[in-house]
Formats: C-alpha cells, structure tokens, sequence
C-alpha cells in the first residue's frame, strides 16, 4: 500500500543535494538535464512501508521526480517520470496535475527516456 500526501511544509534546495549510497551506485540516473535549472512544481510525502522509511518526492518542471529519504533528505534515486506516476500523486490528493507537466511526461514516454 502506499500512502501519498501533498506536503508544501518541506524547504528543498536543488543546490545541495546529497546522494545516498544507493544513489551514487547509479549514476546513469543523473544525466538528465541540469537539475539545478529546473523548478519544483509539487512535493508529495510518500509512505510505501520501506524498512528506511517515508519518502519525498519532488516534482520538477520538466517531469523529473526526485525521490529522496524523508529521514535523512539525501536523493534516494532520480527519475524520468510517466503520466500515469504524475496523475497518481494529483489523484491521490484530490487534485488535478498541472497540464505542462503531463506534456513533458508524455514526451519522457514516447522518446524511452522513463527506462533511463
């Protein structure tokens, strides 16, 4: 089961992002675009009963998701994200996902780029 809450209480910096160990092993996630240069769209709380805990996922304006650990705030993983993942987090707050996003998320799905 997984629990998904919008939560604008986080204060996340692109700036200084720290990788976690499993990050690191993963490299190839990181040739995205500079994410540094992207916006953040929406931040969700999200609880999937992993042993290390809860977990934030950030939206970024070109339908990036950052994933990283809500204990310890290093990025667990990055990914190129689909619609459908985009939808679940609106849908799971009762909300509708922003359009640009879906759009980018659209392109990420015909060009293969989510499989990165």
């Amino acid at each position: 089961m997984m629990i998904i809450k919008e939560n604008q209480n986080f204060h996340i910096s692109l700036d200084n992002l720290i990788e976690s160990k499993h990050m690191k092993q993963r490299q190839n996630r990181m040739l995205i675009e500079n994410i540094h240069k992207q916006n953040i769209v929406d931040i969700f709380w999200v609880d999937k009963g992993h042993p290390n805990g809860p977990e934030i996922h950030v939206l970024l304006s070109k339908a990036i998701i950052l994933i990283l650990n809500a204990r310890s705030s290093k990025v667990c993983t990055v990914l190129l994200a689909r619609a459908k993942q985009i939808s679940r987090y609106y849908e799971a707050t009762e909300q509708l996902p922003p359009f640009e996003l879906l759009v980018y998320a659209m392109n990420n799905e015909v060009h293969g780029w989510n499989y990165i």
